[in-house]
């Protein structure tokens, strides 16, 4: 990961995926990124799944089974603050 990414930095690269990896298709105008990503935007368990890859493929790190928490995964907001924890643990 880059040394000195932003939250929101980071936030933009995940939309990004979703968009591309997933055809997510992330309003800004009428989404939030604290939305529940699967009640509003009907992300399944094999997309979180898929973007759990993306994430590990992005950032260069591994997520271990044991952080595989959907609640980590249910927003923009909550996903952008674990990559930021996962990458500077990772230093």
């Amino acid at each position: 990961m880059e040394e000195n990414i932003t939250i929101d930095q980071i936030k933009e690269a995940i939309k990004n995926m979703l968009s591309e990896r997933l055809s997510v298709k992330f309003n800004l105008e009428t989404c939030s990124d604290d939305d529940n990503l699967i009640l509003n935007l009907g992300l399944e368990s094999v997309d979180i799944l898929e973007l759990v890859v993306a994430l590990e493929d992005n950032w260069k790190f591994i997520i271990n089974d044991d952080e595989l928490q959907l609640d980590s995964f249910t927003s923009i907001n909550k996903i952008a603050n674990f990559v930021f924890k996962k990458a500077c643990e990772c230093k």
